[in-house]
């Protein structure tokens, strides 16, 4: 019989797959005439309706505080940068590569508590973020034929979004349900896409199957998997959900091969590696001072 635990575990790894695959598949929704801020637009879209129809089933209470509320909508724009960045780079670089520097957050966030929140770090983490810094310059500044910057910035950009919406709900928001923050951050992103989307004249949708199909999965996958990440992160708590998470874009990097034959170069797999090794360090427990 699965314990709490166990399902927790396996929540969270299907959530994992699923959102380390819908970025690898969005290359089908760019192959197929789309761009990146229609399948980000579609996603937030499709993400909001599942919330809602999730929050309505389970009896959550969607009504916050008008405090609450400001909060909710630059969360909601840091969201929607990261909605934008997260796929919508995989149209001009490596979907590897935009895997890698996405998740470079993870050392951005004690970035900001260092530069920001004059908060020190340790020198365990210090030297975690010197070997992810290290690591992101090898794979954008090394390889051959340098990639598009275009990329490399929606997905830096993206990364720096949620490490501050992370920063921001840990000490402003952190009492609020999981779920209704979700779907109210959800909301205000794909307001805010939309209303971009429209400005910019960027509506693109696919003009082949595939292209179509790109850009349903991503939809899918992602409006799927992020709540089943907060369903697995109240079961087994941050730490280990967050190890999980790691696994995502080695996901992203495995079907790009599997699915494109998407190879990185020597270099890039070693500034990943490195990064990969710092955001392992990052989700590391840090003991607490024994005071004398």
């Amino acid at each position: 019989m699965l314990t709490k635990y166990r399902i927790g575990l396996l929540l969270a790894a299907v959530s994992t797959l699923g959102l380390g695959v819908a970025i690898t598949v969005s290359r089908f929704a760019y192959e197929g005439g789309s761009n990146g801020l229609t399948v980000a637009t579609s996603r937030s879209i499709l993400l909001v309706a599942a919330l809602a129809i999730f929050c309505r089933l389970t009896h959550r209470v969607l009504t916050i505080s008008p405090r609450d509320q400001l909060h909710m909508i630059g969360l909601g724009v840091l969201m929607g940068i990261g909605f934008f960045g997260n796929v919508g780079a995989v149209e001009y670089i490596e979907i590897g590569l935009a895997a890698i520097l996405f998740f470079s957050f993870s050392p951005m966030i004690c970035v900001i508590y260092i530069v920001f929140l004059r908060e020190p770090p340790g020198w365990i983490r210090a030297m975690a973020i010197l070997v992810a810094f290290v690591g992101v310059v090898i794979m954008i500044g090394v390889p051959s034929s340098a990639p598009d910057l275009r990329g490399v910035s929606l997905s830096l950009g993206a990364g720096i979004a949620m490490a501050w919406n992370v920063v921001w709900i840990q000490r402003r928001v952190h009492h609020m349900e999981p779920f209704v923050l979700l779907f109210h951050t959800a909301v205000i992103a794909a307001v805010m896409l939309s209303v971009l989307l429209f400005l910019t004249g960027s509506l693109r949708f696919p003009v082949s199957p595939s292209g179509w199909f790109g850009l349903s999965a991503v939809a899918i996958l992602q409006s799927i998997s992020l709540p089943l990440w907060y369903v697995a992160l109240l079961r087994i708590g941050a730490l280990h959900a967050g190890m999980m998470t790691n696994l995502q874009p080695v996901i992203s990097i495995v079907a790009a091969y599997a699915i494109f034959g998407e190879v990185m170069g020597l270099w890039q797999i070693l500034g990943a590696g490195m990064i990969l090794a710092a955001i392992f360090v990052m989700q590391r427990p840090v003991p607490s001072p024994v005071n004398p």
